[in-house]
């Protein structure tokens, strides 16, 4: 091969380093070739996010024990986008909407977003006590059967 080609101005590692980059391709001249430039300018478009790997994460159903629930996105490179959520932190019983946008950390990649989720922090049953035996002895007098927790009160 009797020409090789050079070039100028053709390396950027970012979308703004690249965009709009005049960049010079030479062939020098040779016995049989005459010198060659051509001037071109690039334009470096953003990447768009592959997103098939983020999921929620909400295992299952969560139950009311007086516990912050939280649901929040997984899979996502955390040096490329922060979430901002709302909808994902509840205490009491309910059905609620989680939905999530985000703040672009890198420049080189168009603005990205994601499905709301449906979740749902169910009731929780109450635990009764074992009521099955329970005696008392009449004493004339009115009484009363209070439970509490896994006790049975009997106050006259």
């Amino acid at each position: 091969l009797e020409q090789t080609l050079s070039y100028k101005n053709n390396t950027f590692t970012t979308v703004k380093q690249g965009n709009e980059l005049t960049v010079e391709v030479f062939a020098a001249p040779t016995a049989n070739y005459n010198l060659a430039v051509v001037t071109f300018n690039i334009t470096v478009e953003k990447a768009n996010l592959d997103t098939s790997k983020w999921s929620w994460y909400y295992p299952k159903e969560f139950s009311y024990n007086g516990q912050e629930k939280e649901v929040y996105l997984s899979g996502y490179d955390a040096h490329i986008v922060k979430p901002e959520y709302e909808g994902e932190k509840y205490i009491d019983a309910g059905n609620y909407l989680a939905t999530v946008s985000f703040v672009m950390l890198d420049e080189n990649y168009n603005q990205v977003s994601f499905s709301p989720l449906s979740w749902k922090i169910k009731k929780a049953n109450v635990k009764m006590p074992d009521c099955s035996d329970l005696v008392t002895v009449y004493n004339g007098e009115e009484q009363q059967i209070i439970l509490t927790g896994d006790m049975i009160i009997i106050t006259d």
